[in-house]
């Protein structure tokens, strides 16, 4: 059961991760992917992981982060996390998703 349970775990962590490189790298042209999946990655790398880490495992010690500490600080530091980035996401996909049929409709015509 716990090795299921890692693998599920694993499949919603990684799976968002591997998406949101895909999702990245469809702004930028053919010449600049390498460049841009790899400043995305920096920043994912820097930022992202050290303030899992780092902040956190402080707030999960009891040290006052943003106001929050222990666990209940960390679970609702992680909860703002994914409503921050749902947020975002729909602001970049909503006028992403109204371009698509024009974008077929180009293609289509050619």
């Amino acid at each position: 059961m716990y090795l299921a349970s890692l693998f599920f775990l694993g499949f919603m962590v990684f799976g968002p991760q591997l998406l949101i490189g895909v999702a990245a790298v469809g702004f930028v042209s053919k010449k600049a992917i390498s460049a841009a999946d790899g400043i995305k990655e920096t920043f994912v790398y820097l930022v992202g992981d050290s303030f899992v880490k780092l902040g956190l495992g402080m707030m999960a010690d009891g040290h006052s982060i943003f106001g929050m500490t222990g666990w209940a600080g960390t679970f609702a530091a992680l909860d703002a996390a994914a409503i921050g980035c749902i947020a975002i996401m729909a602001v970049v996909a909503v006028p992403e998703e109204k371009k698509i049929p024009s974008i077929v409709k180009r293609a289509i015509s050619r």
